[in-house]
């Protein structure tokens, strides 16, 4: 038995953005910067995360994140395989998100940092 989850915070690095699949459905794409081990200067560069989330999840997100959300995904680790324009091949990794915590409360032209934390998860 294996298993695969994934579970990070981070902080949005710019807005997310929102298309919507061949059959129609609405997927939601953000990077998170999540912080890595200090290297031996004490310095800490962020790790940039891509995450994609589907569905009413996807529209949620899209509606209330913004660059610089503070959130909490859980998801599993995709590897991904595509070919760019000039016909190179190229490999990568992506979390698809099955749930989202909105840590910095939601967007909007009211936000407070005291904000509750939102959870946008698909409904079962």
């Amino acid at each position: 038995m294996s298993t695969n989850v994934w579970v990070g915070i981070g902080n949005l690095g710019d807005d997310p953005t929102l298309r919507q699949s061949a059959s129609g459905t609405d997927v939601c794409n953000f990077n998170i910067a999540v912080d890595s081990r200090p290297d031996r200067d004490g310095n800490r560069q962020p790790n940039w995360i891509p995450v994609t989330v589907w569905g009413i999840q996807a529209t949620t997100c899209a509606k209330y994140l913004m660059k610089g959300s503070k959130v909490c995904v859980s998801g599993q680790l995709r590897v991904r395989n595509w070919e760019d324009r000039e016909g190179v091949r190229h490999r990568g990794f992506e979390i698809r998100g099955t749930q989202v915590d909105f840590l910095s409360g939601i967007r909007s032209s009211h936000h407070t940092p005291s904000a509750p934390v939102v959870t946008a998860s698909p409904q079962l």
